[in-house]
């Protein structure tokens, strides 16, 4: 079985922390880097290349929307990460922006706290 790397953006420790004990936890899931704002979000995964990234929109430094829009157009061509955007906040116009620029899903944060392992499997 091949092993999916995921990488988490993620201001709030709390949650960063239970995504990635959450992650870890799961067999053929690797998780390759966390970050706690926008800016290193980008340089994360830029340098680790991840299949999926777990991210939240509303960040310090650089929000999630435009840190997708970043490495879409430096990865143009290229193989690009599938994005969940994971968060509690999310207006219908921000919602569409990160669908215009590739993520796959948006998972509301405060719905169940985790998020199950063939969700992960579908979209990476």
């Amino acid at each position: 079985m091949t092993e999916i790397s995921v990488a988490i953006a993620e201001d709030n420790p709390q949650m960063l922390n239970l995504l990635n004990n959450m992650l870890e936890e799961e067999n053929g899931i690797h998780v390759v880097g966390r970050a706690d704002n926008g800016s290193d979000a980008y340089d994360m995964i830029m340098e680790t290349e991840p299949d999926l990234v777990l991210m939240d929109v509303i960040m310090p430094k650089l929000d999630g929307i435009s840190v997708m829009e970043k490495v879409r157009k430096e990865r143009m061509g290229r193989k690009m990460p599938s994005f969940i955007m994971v968060t509690a906040a999310g207006s219908e116009q921000v919602t569409r922006d990160a669908f215009r620029l590739g993520a796959s899903y948006f998972y509301p944060a405060k719905s169940s706290g985790s998020i199950p392992r063939s969700f992960i499997l579908f979209f990476s």
